[in-house]
């Protein structure tokens, strides 16, 4: 009987339409199929990257995931604290990126979007977040029924291409 069921399991599976069809032999192909923790990792280091770059001072990564912010950095005497969400696209153009909390402290919420052949991205300001313009959904409940973590959904659309990164991020 295991057989039988893997059998029609296999049948009604491949019968479906998977978010790696489009993906497959493209360039950023190992991006869809790494672990969500690595591509987080891979996010966060070249915002890193891009901020210095872009020149930016004291550019840090946060080690671990518990901190309030992933990647800190100071510009034109100010300083800034992101929080780095990274995510692939999926068959319908659009990026969900997961895991947003609205408790932690950061100034911005850094957003990647991994397209089969290009990247993406997004920056805003914490305060923005939930408004009209970027709006979230619960993902997890606390045991007291509050969310504790939300869901930002954007099409490839909304999101910018890395050509005006420099400037916007230097008019921070």
């Amino acid at each position: 009987m295991s057989q039988i069921a893997l059998d029609i399991f296999t049948k009604i599976l491949d019968s479906k339409k998977t978010s790696i069809e489009n993906w497959q032999g493209k360039p950023l192909e190992k991006a869809k199929l790494v672990s969500p923790t690595t591509k987080g990792d891979v996010g966060e280091d070249f915002l890193v990257e891009m901020l210095i770059r872009s020149g930016f001072d004291n550019v840090e990564r946060l080690p671990g995931q518990r901190g309030d912010y992933d990647v800190s950095a100071q510009h034109a005497g100010k300083s800034f604290t992101f929080e780095v969400k990274s995510a692939t696209e999926d068959v319908r153009k659009s990026f969900q990126f997961n895991g947003i909390r609205l408790d932690r402290r950061y100034s911005h919420l850094f957003c990647l979007g991994i397209s089969p052949d290009n990247i993406h991205y997004l920056i805003v300001q914490k305060s923005a977040i939930g408004t009209d313009d970027y709006k979230i959904v619960p993902m997890a409940k606390d045991f007291d029924g509050s969310a504790k973590s939300f869901k930002l959904t954007r099409t490839l659309g909304q999101l910018k291409t890395f050509d005006g990164f420099e400037a916007e991020v230097r008019g921070l």
